[in-house]
C-alpha cells in the first residue's frame, strides 16, 4: 500500500525551477532512498513532500492531500530530522526530545509523565541516554545529530523523513544509525532519506530515487542501482565495486 504518492510535482525558487516534474511513491514500511549530486534537489524535494515549500502538482500522505492539512496534521504523520539545525537552542537533550511531542499535544498542556518516558527510550535508543542534562549548545556535532535523531523518533509519526542523517557522525555512530533506522522499519515506520553516501543507499533503502538535473533520473529497487554505468550518469564520476572479507559489495570511488 502506497502511503506517500507524489504526481508530477515541480517547484521553483524565485525564477529558477529546482524539480520537473517528479512522480513516485512510497509504500508503507518501506525505506526509500533519494540520492543524487549536490544541488540537484534532493532536500527540497523532501521539503516539498513534507509540506514546507511551495510546489505545484498533488501530494497525497496516507490518501489526503498534503496541501489541506494544517501543520499538525502533518506533523502528527511525519517527523522530521532536518539537515541544518541551529546550534545554540536554550534546552536541554531531554526538554528538546520533549518538545518533538507537541503534535499529541492538547493546546497549552504541558509536558507530560508520558512525553519524558517517551523522550527518555528515545534517546536510549539513540545512545545518548547520558546526555539528557546537557544543554544542547555544549554539545559536539555527532551528539547533537543524534539527539535530534531522538526528537524525531519520540515524535512517535510513523513517516520520518531524514535529511542526511549521518551528517557529523563517526564511523561508529553511523553504524548505529544503520541499526536505529533498520529498527525503525521492523517496527512498522516507514521511512525516506535523503543521502549523498550511495553505499548508505545501497545498503539500507529497499527502493531508490535518482535524481539529475530536477529530474527523476531512475526510480527502482537498490538492488538495481549496482551498476556503474547508471552511477556515473547520476554522479557525474567514476565508481568501482569491490568486495569485502565477509563478502558484502561496496561502491568506491575511483581517484
Amino acid at each position: 500500500m502506497d502511503i506517500i504518492t507524489v504526481r508530477n510535482l515541480s517547484a521553483q525558487i524565485s525564477d529558477n525551477k529546482i524539480l520537473d516534474d517528479i512522480s513516485f511513491s512510497v509504500v508503507q514500511r518501506e525505506i526509500l532512498a533519494i540520492i543524487g549530486s549536490s544541488g540537484v534537489g534532493k532536500s527540497t524535494l523532501l521539503k516539498c513532500i513534507g509540506g514546507l515549500l511551495p510546489y505545484t502538482g498533488d501530494v497525497r500522505i496516507d490518501g489526503y492531500d498534503l496541501q489541506k492539512l494544517s501543520s499538525r496534521d502533518i506533523a502528527l504523520k511525519i517527523a522530521w530530522l532536518h539537515q541544518v539545525h541551529t546550534a545554540e537552542l536554550p534546552y536541554t537533550a531531554l526538554n528538546f526530545v520533549s518538545m518533538s511531542r507537541f503534535a499529541k499535544k492538547k493546546f497549552f498542556e504541558g509536558t507530560t509523565k508520558k512525553d519524558i518516558e517517551a523522550a527518555l527510550n528515545a534517546l536510549r535508543m539513540t545512545g545518548v541516554e547520558h546526555l539528557a542534562d546537557r544543554l544542547i549548545a555544549s554539545l559536539s556535532g555527532g551528539e547533537k545529530q543524534r539527539v535530534y535523531l531522538a526528537a524525531t523518533i519520540a515524535q512517535g509519526s510513523d513517516i520520518l523523513f531524514l535529511d542526511e542523517p549521518t551528517s557529523f557522525m563517526d564511523v561508529q555512530n553511523i553504524q548505529q544509525v544503520f541499526s536505529l533506522i533498520a529498527k525503525a522499519k521492523s517496527l512498522g515506520k516507514t521511512i525516506v532519506v535523503v543521502t549523498h553516501d550511495i553505499n548508505f543507499a545501497l545498503r539500507i533503502a529497499d527502493r531508490i530515487v535518482a535524481l539529475k538535473d530536477g529530474k527523476i533520473e531512475k526510480v527502482g529497487f537498490a538492488k538495481n542501482f549496482f551498476d556503474l554505468i547508471l552511477l556515473k550518469n547520476i554522479f557525474n564520476a567514476e565508481f568501482e565495486f569491490a568486495k569485502t572479507d565477509n563478502g558484502k559489495t561496496i561502491l568506491s570511488l575511483c581517484y
